[in-house]
């Protein structure tokens, strides 16, 4: 498989955990992300995850802090690794953690209502649960 992009992806990985010349070094390895020892051979890494489900999928770590490990990896699309960056806003609500815009698009609530309503102090339980009384705000922007 030498020269799949399996191997490139995981070439790169390598890299960037270990080389200073690396353009991402200071995001990975120059931050303690690591290779777990077993990924020294691609064989193994292959074993662990699996061949790349379609060529929108990228090597994905669930936990961003944590290192580059079968337990912590994953192949993800562009749309789940944008919901997992270290940048994320993420909530705790009912006993489940979900980025805003996941906790967005499941209550249909806006993400800007979301955001609004926790810099004005509201809690994380009364911004997901408030329902949005959309008539009142009608009024408030037609009154003058």
């Amino acid at each position: 498989m030498t020269g799949s992009a399996e191997h490139r992806i995981w070439v790169q990985m390598r890299y960037r955990c270990s080389a200073p010349a690396s353009a991402d070094f200071d995001r990975y390895g120059g931050r303690g992300i690591k290779v777990d020892p077993r990924w020294d051979s691609f064989e193994a890494f292959i074993a662990d995850v699996g061949p790349r489900p379609s060529r929108r999928h990228t090597l994905d770590r669930i936990d961003n802090d944590g290192d580059y490990a079968p337990e912590n990896c994953r192949w993800a699309t562009n749309r789940e690794q944008s919901r997992n960056k270290r940048t994320s806003s993420v909530l705790v609500f009912n006993g489940r953690r979900q980025t805003v815009t996941d906790w967005a698009e499941e209550l249909g609530i806006s993400r800007s209502t979301i955001y609004m309503r926790l810099a004005s102090g509201w809690s994380t339980t009364r911004a997901l649960s408030e329902p949005v009384n959309i008539e009142k705000a009608s009024r408030g922007s037609n009154a003058g």
